[in-house]
């Protein structure tokens, strides 16, 4: 029991290696570029919407003053791409996923807030997590919101996840 403890432990350590590796990815390694923010989350909501995506699902409140910010625009808009599909998956077609973007002193925020339940309140401290997955990821998915995090969190900004409970359709899942 011991050797097989051991073999287990080597293993996720074998795995958080990995993880960590790819966390501390030189950003100088990748394609940086200056790009605008509200830009790409237009860019990504249209492509949804022209995947077929009912225009009422999405609403969309951007800022008119260019966000530009300087990291890899395609990590970016493959986070975007993960967020927003992850609202619409909760929502199940449903009711509302509201995007809305602004500027906050020196900060360019996003918020992606959807309508559905699909991450109970007790899991959103752990969305980050790299062995975490939701409900509607599989283990062939990848490291998905922890690779968003990594992203984000390697051009120098921050993520969060909450519940918002109450309001017409019983809670909203809120990233910012």
């Amino acid at each position: 029991a011991w050797r097989q403890l051991e073999r287990s432990a080597k293993a996720a350590l074998d795995l958080l290696r990995h993880i960590v590796q790819f966390a501390n990815q030189d950003l100088e390694a990748e394609q940086l570029s200056t790009f605008d923010l509200n830009a790409c989350v237009q860019d990504r909501v249209e492509s949804f919407q022209a995947e077929g995506v009912p225009l009422g699902t999405l609403e969309l409140e951007l800022s008119t003053i260019p966000a530009m910010v300087m990291g890899p625009r395609n990590k970016v808009m493959t986070g975007l791409d993960l967020l927003i599909q992850r609202a619409l998956d909760a929502t199940g077609g449903g009711p509302t996923v509201k995007i809305r973007t602004w500027d906050e002193e020196e900060f360019n925020c996003i918020e992606i807030t959807d309508s559905g339940d699909a991450i109970p309140a007790s899991q959103i401290p752990r969305v980050f997590e790299p062995v975490y997955l939701t409900s509607m990821e599989t283990s062939d998915s990848g490291f998905g919101l922890f690779n968003v995090a990594a992203t984000i969190q390697g051009m120098g900004g921050s993520i969060q996840a909450e519940r918002l409970e109450g309001g017409p359709e019983g809670g909203w899942t809120r990233f910012l």
